[in-house]
């Protein structure tokens, strides 16, 4: 039981640390708040789906968020720049400030300069 309070309390703090509120996380996740909420207590079991996708959205691995080691970070992606002054874990994590609708709105935006240079590339 040790491992599910552990990954309780990590849920919570990793929350609380990107500053996010549990209606942000819900949205993120495609549940309510209060469902949300529910697994933060532990009174509702966090679906496999959605503990994996946590995992990603705040760029932990699985083992971190299950209690079994010590260290939150990914190291995969903290040396790969994205521009000559911007790492992509900088650029991830300016991102993760930003609120949930802002989010969406760069998602989109990325997306449309994509489109944009398919385009461009067929013609």
């Amino acid at each position: 039981m040790a491992t599910i309070r552990s990954t309780l309390t990590l849920l919570r703090e990793l929350r609380e640390d990107h500053d996010l509120t549990q209606r942000e996380v819900a949205e993120f996740l495609g549940v309510s708040q209060q469902q949300y909420s529910q697994y933060e207590i532990g009174s509702v079991e966090l679906p496999l789906r959605h503990f994996f996708r946590l995992a990603e959205f705040f760029d932990v691995s699985s083992d971190y968020l299950m209690g079994r080691i010590d260290c939150p970070k990914s190291n995969s992606l903290q040396n790969v720049y994205v521009t000559s002054n911007c790492s992509s874990e900088k650029l991830l994590s300016d991102v993760l400030s930003l609120d949930m609708k802002h989010r969406r709105m760069l998602v989109e935006y990325v997306d449309l300069l994509l489109l944009k240079e398919s385009v461009e590339k067929k013609t």
